[in-house]
């Protein structure tokens, strides 16, 4: 694996190389990496790393809370670390914001979202503010419910 996901990743934005390929640019705390990896294979090597599939992953959201489409993701949560995609979680080329790395975000123009980070790094991205704040709802609706799931299991 070239590539881990840890605590530090912010966003991770797909580009398109010279050749065509789906690459990724990682948004981080203390920087930016560009990998000649597409976001979903990534995240799929991250998720197995932390020990499950990307696919269980979604598949336990979509179980637990119902949902169809735009699945948050869980990587790690021993680690905190959270995700949800802009469009779809299926998408080879799909945005991904990490939750808690998100400080604020705000509309800046009809379909267009500003994110500010932790790191008040800032980036725009093609989403209305209201689907922008339903997913990034969702995504800590998810959270919050792992959390509580998690802590009846260690108290048990």
């Amino acid at each position: 694996m070239s590539f881990l996901i840890d605590e530090k990743v912010c966003a991770i934005i797909p580009f398109y190389n010279e050749y065509g390929e789906i690459c990724s640019r990682v948004i981080k705390d203390d920087g930016e990496n560009k990998l000649k990896i597409s976001p979903i294979r990534l995240l799929e090597e991250s998720c197995i790393t932390y020990g499950s599939t990307f696919r269980g992953r979604i598949d336990a959201i979509k179980y637990l809370m119902g949902f169809k489409k735009r699945i948050p993701l869980t990587i790690s949560c021993m680690k905190n670390i959270f995700a949800f995609p802009i469009n779809s979680h299926l998408r080879k080329d799909e945005i991904w914001i990490f939750t808690n790395k998100v400080l604020k975000y705000r509309e800046v123009k009809k379909s267009f979202t500003r994110i500010t980070f932790r790191n008040l790094k800032e980036i725009d991205i093609e989403i209305s503010f209201s689907s922008f704040d339903s997913q990034f709802n969702r995504s800590i609706t998810c959270i919050y419910h792992l959390r509580q799931n998690l802590s009846v299991n260690i108290d048990e």
